[in-house]
Parts: C-alpha cells; structure tokens; sequence
C-alpha cells in the first residue's frame, strides 16, 4: 500500500509542476501500483492500467484507488482529539464506519510544538522498539497505544484542548 502512497505522492508533485494553480487530478495506475505518465481523465488507459485515484486541491486522495480494476477503495482522515499522552498510554477515537469494510489503517501524532509528526509505521525508538500503534479496530472506534516509559510518555506530547493528530483509514465503498 505504501508504493501507492508513494506513487500518488511523485504524481501530485509532477501535476504540480506541469499545472500550476491547478492542483486537481485524476492518477492511473498500471498492474503494479505504477503511476502512469500523463494519466489525462479518469477515462484514460494506458497498458494494463487498472485503477485511478482522484486528488483534491490539496493533493490528497479523495476519491478512490481500484485494485485489479474491481475494488475501490476511500480514504477518511479522522482527528485524535486530545491525547495528553502522558497521562494516557491508549485511547480510542470513533471511526463512523462498517467494520468489514476497513482495510488499513495508519495513524500519525504530532508533538505539542507541532514541529514533527510521527507515523505508527516508522516510530521506533533507536534499538528499533515499535513506540507507537494500532492496538485495535472495532465496530465503532480504532484503539491507539503508545509505549510505557516510550518516547511519546513525555512533556512533549501533553497538551490537551489540542488535536494530537490522525487516523487515516483506507476503506471499502460500499
């Protein structure tokens, strides 16, 4: 899922580039999660393009990226809210949607100063112990951890009345 990100991410800054003021946009991407060059409309094929991921002004993904051609999927972005981490080691946040229909789900934490954002994918400490997680999806809310006596069990991320970060959720439309 990430070399999707990935590639959407490389596509936005080329559309950018080639559409200044315009940053709206349709991506095709081939069997391998490739972009293709210049994808065009979202009617555009180019040797075995099997999906399209449409971009709003801010380059973020909107609409949906199809796998094989058969499977869309959506992204919702839901806010933490307060997470005075210190005092908290897990909370669980609402998503608002079906259960069976979630298919990944990444979170992102900022620091109180807001001068970094963390990913639970990539938030190690040095030796390389996981700080921060998904603990869970349920019918209604994703559980967030964080490690005891971690990184984020610290000054830097006890503010409250402060939205601590997101829960990006790759879904299934129904």
């Amino acid at each position: 899922m990430s070399s999707i990100i990935d590639s959407l991410a490389k596509l936005a800054e080329k559309f950018s580039q080639k559409y200044p003021g315009e940053a709206s946009g349709v991506a095709t991407l081939d069997g391998s999660s490739k972009v293709v060059e210049d994808p065009g409309s979202a009617a555009y094929t180019k040797g075995g393009a099997s999906g399209i991921a449409s971009l709003d002004a801010n380059q973020n993904v909107v609409e949906s990226i199809a796998a094989g051609g058969s499977v869309g999927l959506k992204v919702k972005v839901v806010e933490i809210d307060d997470w005075d981490m210190t005092a908290l080691a897990s909370i669980t946040v609402a998503h608002g949607l079906t259960l069976a229909d979630i298919r990944s789900v990444v979170l992102m934490v900022r620091n109180d100063a807001n001068d970094t954002h963390y990913s639970n994918t990539g938030a190690t400490s040095s030796s390389g112990v996981l700080q921060l997680w998904v603990a869970s999806i349920s019918v209604a809310n994703v559980g967030l951890t964080r490690l005891n006596s971690g990184i984020f069990d610290n000054t830097f991320f006890d503010s409250t009345s402060y939205n601590r970060g997101w829960i990006i959720i790759m879904y299934e439309a129904p």
